[in-house]
């Protein structure tokens, strides 16, 4: 896998508190970032697969509906 920085601009109060709280979980703020992004991408790769299954028995219904 090829990796690429990501570069993000957060308060500093913001950055202390989320390092820390990345410490207390015996992980780096990196980690927890990485975790949450492929989380987020799971997330929507399933909603926009339930809404296509949604979408194709709505219309399966409707083409029914009209025979």
């Amino acid at each position: 896998m090829q990796e690429a920085n990501f570069t993000l601009r957060v308060d500093n109060a913001l950055k202390t508190a989320f390092a820390e709280a990345a410490r207390r979980q015996d992980r780096t703020a990196a980690q927890l970032i990485r975790d949450y992004m492929r989380s987020v991408v799971q997330e929507t790769r399933e909603q926009d697969e339930y809404e296509s299954w949604f979408r194709a028995r709505v219309e399966e219904i409707g083409r029914a509906s009209c025979r």
